[in-house]
C-alpha cells in the first residue's frame, strides 16, 4: 500500500546570490618591516538595486576604491597620511568617475607649537541648522580640519593656546552647501585658579535651500574657576553671542 511519504509534495527554495542587492566592503593593511610606513587598500561596492535609508544619500551603484599610506618623518616629528580615492558611480546608460586626493599632517613636539592638517575628499559632517536644531542626516561631502595648540609651562603657572579651523562642502546635483568655523582659545592654569577664553566665528548659508548667500554668526566666552576649600568649587563661564544680521 502507498504510504504518506509517496503522495508527499516536497517544496525547494533557491536563493540566488544577487550582486546589485548587496553590499560589500573589504581592507587590507601592510606594516614595511622595520619602518613606520603603513600601506593601506579598500575597495566598496553598493549595487544597483541596494537600498539603505540610513546612509546620508542614495548611494547604490557606486564602487570607490583606496590606496593609503602612513609614515612618520624627521624622527616621528611629522606624521603624514597620503590616500587616493576612486570613485565610480553607475546610472542607467552612464558611468561617473571621481578622483581626489586626502592627506592628513600632524606634528609631535614639546617645544614648538603642535599642528595639524587634514583634509577628507569622502567624508561625512552635519550641516549648522541640523545640529543646532534637529539632528537629520548627516551630509556627504569634503572636510578640511586645522588644529593647532601650544603649551607654555613656567614653574606652577601653564598656558595654553589653542586654534581650530574647519570647513564642510557638498554639492549634491543643483545644491551646494557650504559651512566654515574659526575658534581660537585660551587656558591659564594656576595651582588655585583657572581661567578659559575663547571667540568663535561661524559662516554658513543664507538660504539653506539653494545654498545661496552667506550668513556669519560669532561667540565670545570667558570662563573662571576658583576653589573655596578643599571641597567646593566656584565657576562661572558667562557667554555672548551675536550675528551680522
Amino acid at each position: 500500500m502507498p504510504t504518506d511519504a509517496d503522495n508527499s509534495l516536497t517544496y525547494r527554495q533557491q536563493q540566488v546570490f544577487d550582486r546589485e542587492q548587496s553590499a560589500h566592503n573589504g581592507q587590507a593593511d601592510f606594516q614595511v618591516p622595520k619602518t613606520s610606513v603603513l600601506l593601506q587598500a579598500g575597495w566598496e561596492h553598493l549595487g544597483r538595486s541596494f537600498e539603505n535609508n540610513t546612509l546620508p544619500y542614495i548611494r547604490s551603484g557606486t564602487e570607490r576604491y583606496t590606496l593609503g599610506t602612513s609614515f612618520d618623518l624627521f624622527k616621528g616629528f611629522l606624521s603624514t597620511k597620503l590616500d587616493y580615492n576612486f570613485l565610480v558611480q553607475q546610472n542607467l546608460s552612464s558611468n561617473a568617475y571621481s578622483r581626489k586626493w586626502g592627506i592628513a599632517l600632524k606634528t609631535h613636539s614639546r617645544r614648538y607649537p603642535s599642528v595639524g592638517i587634514s583634509y577628507k575628499p569622502f567624508s561625512t559632517f552635519r550641516s549648522v541648522s541640523d545640529t543646532l536644531s534637529v539632528p537629520q542626516r548627516p551630509v556627504q561631502g569634503e572636510v578640511w580640519t586645522v588644529r593647532s595648540s601650544y603649551q607654555i609651562k613656567r614653574h606652577k603657572i601653564i598656558h595654553r593656546f589653542t586654534a581650530l579651523w574647519n570647513r564642510n562642502k557638498s554639492t549634491a546635483d543643483t545644491v551646494q552647501y557650504v559651512s566654515a568655523t574659526l575658534q581660537l582659545g585660551y587656558v591659564l592654569s594656576l595651582p588655585k585658579f583657572s581661567m578659559n577664553a575663547s571667540l568663535g566665528r561661524i559662516d554658513q548659508p543664507a538660504d539653506y535651500v539653494s545654498g545661496d548667500g552667506t550668513m556669519s554668526s560669532y561667540t565670545a566666552m570667558l570662563g573662571v574657576q576658583q576653589p573655596i576649600g578643599k571641597q567646593w568649587n566656584v565657576n562661572l563661564s558667562p557667554s555672548v553671542a551675536w550675528t551680522d544680521w
